[in-house]
């Protein structure tokens, strides 16, 4: 946009903003600060085909999935399964509890509530939801829609952690029963016995056996999304 700076009488500073329209408009500023802030907004407008006034909590997560997760490529990237979870968070809990409201009037308290509406979903559940809406909100405090990130004050609630129960030795001789072809008992001997994942045990190669030393080195995962395998790191060595 092309664009020229000069001063008033009055003292405000003045640049005239060429529009995607192909239209012309002088914005003002006191300062060249404010100008310059003024003419961010008025772009950040016809970017977003209307006021920033009016943009809502779901309309400005629209935005930031669209500029800040959709097109990244490269060593910003982002996987599968972090988009997978982000989208996870954004439609099952973070649009549904404070999508309606107007980006300008959300307050920490409605970022409390996003996090107490998953209070009886583990630590990294609740975490992932307020991962989620800092991004969002200092997406919004770089185009100067906030002046500070709400979500910043929010507190995580810890559940009482659930005792994992190991199988019987009549469960496990059911469950070795019930394995008939060899694929199904290898499947269910290495998950017993390797203490393997599924994703692990799904993305073992020839190349990860080591028969002479009896050795399985697990180099890679197997993560399912919509039932589609797709390999991944494993999750620890």
């Amino acid at each position: 946009m092309g664009a020229k700076l000069k001063k008033r009488k009055d003292g405000r500073y003045c640049r005239r903003i060429k529009l995607p329209t192909g239209d012309s408009k002088d914005v003002y500023g006191y300062t060249l600060k404010e100008l310059e802030e003024n003419v961010e907004k008025l772009r950040l407008e016809y970017a977003l085909n209307l006021s920033p006034a009016k943009v809502t909590v779901a309309q400005w997560a629209e935005v930031w999935w669209r500029h800040k997760i959709s097109i990244k490529s490269g060593k910003g990237k982002i996987g599968d399964r972090c988009k997978y979870d982000y989208l996870s968070a954004l439609n099952n809990y973070i649009l549904p509890e404070i999508g309606s409201i107007m980006l300008r009037d959300i307050r920490p308290v409605h970022c409390q509530a996003v996090i107490d509406s998953a209070i009886d979903k583990s630590l990294s559940q609740q975490r992932k939801l307020s991962v989620v809406m800092n991004h969002i909100f200092r997406y919004a405090c770089v185009n100067q829609l906030l002046q500070g990130n709400p979500n910043q004050y929010t507190t995580l609630t810890a559940r009482q952690p659930e005792s994992v129960k190991a199988l019987t030795p009549d469960q496990v001789a059911d469950l070795l029963k019930a394995a008939k072809t060899l694929r199904q008992r290898l499947l269910v001997n290495l998950g017993l016995f390797a203490g393997l994942r599924r994703g692990e045990i799904a993305a073992l190669r020839w190349t990860d056996v080591d028969l002479i030393n009896r050795i399985i080195n697990i180099r890679s995962s197997v993560d399912f999304l919509h039932n589609q395998p797709k390999n991944k790191d494993p999750k620890s060595k």
